[in-house]
């Protein structure tokens, strides 16, 4: 296989495991009044994926202003998705996190991945597993930076 072949085969994996959530999601049973909205979902994901984001951080990543950052992150509180808990050294940071009734949500992309992993066990050797996690952690490695860099840009933008 070639690089080219490699990125498309990632691509199909990334495409796959985005798919699974958002079908599971959205065909996911409950009441109308607190189920996610499309911008619901991708905007838990981002809080989630910060991992207990300020509401500026969530909107300068999004690059959001803060009235609509303020807005969607208000209706998440409402839905019950999404709790602010104010710092305790500064009284006007609120830090957001997900609740309960996000995570079972969220749970059901670990089912995907628990399935996914409990087939790759019945194929793969313990040798492969080894070469395996060292992908993964390079992935993990490339990803974060990535993702850093992203947020020092959105950061200076913000400040420009």
């Amino acid at each position: 296989m070639n690089k080219q072949q490699y990125k498309a085969l990632f691509e199909k994996i990334y495409i796959g495991t985005s798919m699974n959530f958002f079908h599971e999601v959205f065909n996911k049973k409950g009441k109308p009044d607190d189920a996610l909205t499309t911008s619901e979902v991708f905007s838990m994901e981002v809080i989630y994926s910060l991992g207990r984001p300020t509401v500026n951080q969530f909107a300068r990543y999004l690059h959001l202003t803060s009235p609509n950052a303020a807005y969607k992150v208000n209706h998440l509180v409402q839905k019950g998705y999404l709790t602010k808990t104010q710092s305790q050294t500064d009284k006007r940071v609120y830090y957001l996190e997900a609740t309960e009734k996000y995570y079972s949500y969220y749970a059901i992309n670990h089912s995907y991945v628990d399935r996914i992993f409990d087939l790759l066990a019945e194929r793969l050797s313990d040798e492969e597993w080894v070469v395996f996690k060292r992908i993964l952690d390079i992935l993990d490695q490339e990803q974060t930076r990535f993702i850093e860099r992203q947020d020092a840009a959105a950061r200076k933008d913000h400040q420009n």
